[in-house]
């Protein structure tokens, strides 16, 4: 897959491993059908160098992060292209990761702490969570209830149930109690 001469800063791929989308220095997110490798859409609806990218679980929505000073969040759909929620404001976006159920997105910026998102309405879920250090990559556990963040050697663990309403926990996974880990 050759979209161009800008470098892939990020990658994702579906669930069902349909869908491709990565984002890119050329200030683009780009989705690929796996199968063909062939380009199906590009979002360039962004205000810099795309450093966090996600598909969600179903398949149908596409989110993508700017690193910039002002940036944004914008969630799309995979195959229409269309925008589906007005931009999310979070600077220096350097992780997206959509909810297991697609109902919530949450935002991981360089340095100014992650947001959680509705993906209905754009509404912020929760105030702000700061982070000690930054941040380059993020992960969230398959119950919705831990969002890990890392740079360089440490990895912090942030309990989200404390932040979140429980409304939106359905189902528990077992996961240690961490708070920062050093490799």
């Amino acid at each position: 897959m050759r979209g161009s001469t800008d470098i892939v800063l990020s990658i994702a791929v579906s669930q069902d491993g349909r869908w491709i989308v990565s984002g890119d220095d050329g200030d683009k997110a780009t989705v690929w059908n796996a199968d063909t490798h062939e380009k199906v859409r590009e979002f360039r609806e962004l205000n810099g160098s795309v450093f966090a990218v996600d598909i969600s679980n179903d398949g149908t929505k596409v989110v993508a992060g700017d690193n910039n000073a002002a940036g944004t969040a914008r969630i799309f759909g995979t195959t229409s292209g269309i925008p589906l929620l007005p931009p999310l404001p979070h600077s220096h976006v350097r992780g997206v990761k959509f909810s297991p159920d697609g109902h919530r997105l949450a935002t991981a910026s360089q340095n100014c702490g992650f947001r959680i998102y509705s993906t209905h309405n754009g509404s912020r879920i929760g105030g702000i969570i700061t982070h000690a250090g930054e941040i380059r990559c993020i992960a969230l556990s398959p119950s919705g209830g831990y969002l890990a963040c890392g740079f360089g050697r440490d990895v912090s663990v942030h309990n989200l149930r404390g932040v979140l309403p429980s409304k939106y926990f359905d189902h528990d996974v077992s996961v240690p109690s961490l708070h920062h880990v050093r490799l």
